[in-house]
């Protein structure tokens, strides 16, 4: 085999090393289940918030169900999606945390939902953020405010 041969197939070794790594690297709860309302940022563009935390994107929503009923239309919404499985989720069932994998690469990026019910609203908040990469370029926003329009209607 040539030296340019011998480069180009352990170049593709480690191209299908890392993409597998990406693909199965184990995801702990401890580190990715987390509370929108108290998680604090961090300096990478590739996060989401929805919450009444001072470095929040935009405000929690806030929507004319119980949270009973909302905590439905979330099951339903995630259920039907292949893409999403759920990590992890609070004993008192007012947060969440889905696995949802992007469709080329299956790269997994992390959603918390959290839901609690005030003046006989449910109160939605929300972080999204990229495991992997330092830019999202704007996929958690996007993929937030889809999930709130899903909500919505």
């Amino acid at each position: 085999m040539s030296k340019i041969a011998w480069i180009g197939v352990s170049a593709f070794a480690i191209f299908l090393v890392a993409g597998a790594w990406v693909r199965f690297a184990p995801s702990h709860p401890e580190t990715w289940h987390v509370d929108p309302d108290t998680v604090q940022k961090t300096a990478k563009p590739n996060q989401y918030l929805v919450s009444d935390s001072s470095d929040a994107d935009e405000p929690p929503v806030v929507l004319p169900v119980s949270s009973d009923t909302l905590w439905e239309k979330i099951t339903e919404i995630t259920s039907a999606d292949s893409s999403i499985q759920r990590l992890s989720s609070s004993a008192d069932r007012n947060l969440v945390t889905y696995i949802v994998r992007t469709p080329l690469m299956k790269y997994p990026d992390f959603l918390s939902l959290k839901v609690i019910e005030r003046d006989g609203q449910a109160v939605l908040s929300i972080y999204s953020r990229s495991r992997f990469g330092y830019r999202d370029f704007g996929k958690n926003a996007e993929r937030v405010r889809a999930f709130i329009d899903m909500l919505s209607n």
